[in-house]
């Protein structure tokens, strides 16, 4: 499987997801801002309460315990006692992660061996276009 650090992994944050949102389901960007906002909020609800959200196909929302454990200060190098607490963490869905994986594969395909050098300067749509192979 490809490394990830040889793909140029794009982000989005919150303005450019409610601007897909509504663009997809035809809504004003206040409405979409309104509906993401409202999942949030469910989700974080859901999670204070100690239980977990599943989206299915998208994966789950849990909480979960991290126990009390010794660290070090980087400054002093002391020794520092750190609490145990709750976390959320996410895990995703049996078909995202598949074709997550299957996208990376096949972009591994495409790939040729002289092009592995340059890829953190390319997205996925321009290794398809110059990764190609014969």
């Amino acid at each position: 499987m490809l490394p990830l650090k040889y793909l140029k992994i794009s982000t989005t944050n919150k303005a450019e997801l409610i601007a897909k949102v509504a663009e997809d389901a035809g809504i004003t960007k206040t409405q979409a801002n309104d509906a993401l906002d409202s999942v949030v909020e469910a989700v974080t609800k859901t999670l204070k309460g100690g239980g977990k959200v599943t989206l299915v196909g998208f994966g789950t929302f849990s909480v979960s315990k991290r126990a009390a454990r010794n660290g070090r200060n980087p400054q002093t190098g002391a020794v520092i006692k750190i609490k145990a607490k709750k976390v959320a963490k996410f895990k995703a869905g049996k078909s995202y992660r598949l074709s997550y994986n299957y996208l990376i594969q096949r972009e591994k395909a495409r790939c040729s061996g002289v092009l592995l050098f340059f890829l953190p300067t390319f997205s996925l749509t321009q290794i398809s276009q110059y990764g190609t192979r014969g």
